[in-house]
């Protein structure tokens, strides 16, 4: 009988430990902005149409946006004005302009509205191969 209370105990301190262990993942994965990789952007523009392009957002505030059309590279600058990156709603300031981030649950797919203009850009989240 001892011993399968002993059983019991060591599963449950087991179960405890491994909770405490994907908590603590989680929490890790919160210091890093949602924004940062590399994303599919659609821009909705009703004066040119629709434009596909692949843009990386860096760690060090920088992104490089690279249309798939033509070899055409451009970079710019990006920055989030909160300060709990958990949240599914984020401010950033991009080039300059404030956009609004709206994040789905998973964090790989973001609607950017500009704040200026109204424009709507979808981001989705590109796989890494």
């Amino acid at each position: 009988m001892r011993k399968l209370f002993l059983l019991s105990i060591l599963f449950l301190v087991l179960d405890c430990t491994s909770y405490e262990m994907e908590k603590s993942e989680q929490q890790q994965e919160s210091i890093t902005d949602p924004l940062i990789g590399i994303w599919l952007w659609l821009l909705d523009d009703p004066y040119s149409g629709n434009e596909f392009f692949d843009i990386e957002y860096k760690a060090d505030g920088m992104y490089i946006k690279r249309e798939n059309t033509l070899n055409n590279e451009s970079e710019g600058t990006w920055e989030n004005k909160g300060d709990n990156l958990n949240e599914q709603i984020q401010t950033y300031i991009i080039d300059g302009v404030e956009n609004e981030a709206s994040f789905n649950e998973d964090f790989n797919l973001v609607t950017l509205t500009n704040k200026e203009t109204g424009y709507i850009i979808l981001l989705g989240q590109e796989d890494v191969d």
